[in-house]
């Protein structure tokens, strides 16, 4: 176990590295959440309806934070997939390293550029007029998106080592995001909705997502949303740690 834990950090400080060398791709991945701030705080937040008494911004930001911690993890497909193609994992293979190790420290890594992220979107957020309720609150919040990060990074890895190539896996890893993002309690309530997409993003583990962000920053009554986010957590680490697993040992096989 130790060695495991050793070596996970080992490849989880290589693939930060990898970060700090290319600023580029740095400054782009905070670029597009903060155009999706701009753009949804002044050019489509005044033709949305809210509840009587909230304001946009403060429903808005919470939201945005959900959908950066979900796409900052979903990078993890085009990641593995490109450590797979170029032969890094193979090498590793041939050393001494835990079996698992590229695996949970490609997730960690991601995890923990989740949650840079989303403190810089935080801060981005109280600039355009964001004001969240200062308390122990917002420490909660963000573990509970560093974990939200955590459950979707396994689901990417496993997409990840399922597909042929980085560029299969830029596809595969985001096109299911979008709709699963959109549909749901981010930008807009869920009752402004049709019925019929209401039904959809309303079980969206995204909107419970969303929700308890909210409730937990603007320290509002904590719903049945949090316990449901933490349940839709489990479930999606189980699901995507299995199916990586699962896909790591196919490739290990002669």
């Amino acid at each position: 176990m130790t060695k495991f834990l050793v070596d996970s950090w080992a490849l989880t400080q290589r693939s930060l590295v990898k970060y700090r060398r290319n600023p580029q791709a740095v400054v782009f991945t905070i670029v597009q959440p903060i155009m999706f701030v701009l753009l949804f705080r002044y050019v489509f937040g005044g033709a949305i309806q809210t509840p009587p008494g909230v304001d946009y911004v403060n429903l808005l930001i919470p939201g945005i934070v959900v959908q950066n911690a979900v796409f900052s993890a979903a990078a993890a497909s085009v990641a593995i997939s490109d450590d797979l193609a170029n032969g890094f994992t193979d090498r590793l293979r041939s050393l001494p390293t835990a079996r698992l190790a590229p695996l949970t420290g490609r997730v960690f890594a991601d995890t923990l550029r989740a949650g840079l992220l989303v403190v810089v979107i935080f801060l981005v957020g109280i600039i355009v007029g964001f004001r969240p309720e200062w308390s122990w609150a917002l420490l909660i919040a963000w573990i509970l998106l560093m974990l939200v990060a955590f459950g979707f990074a396994w689901i990417a890895v496993a997409i990840g080592v399922s597909v042929k190539s980085p560029e299969v896996a830029q596809s595969a890893g985001f096109i299911w995001i979008f709709p699963l993002t959109f549909a749901s309690s981010i930008f807009v309530p869920v009752d402004t909705m049709p019925d019929w997409l209401a039904a959809i993003a309303t079980v969206n583990p995204v909107t419970q997502f969303a929700n308890a962000t909210r409730a937990l920053a603007l320290n509002a009554e904590i719903s049945s949303a949090l316990g449901w986010s933490l349940v839709w957590i489990a479930a999606l680490t189980a699901i995507g740690a299995t199916l990586t697993i699962r896909g790591w040992n196919r490739m290990s096989q002669p």
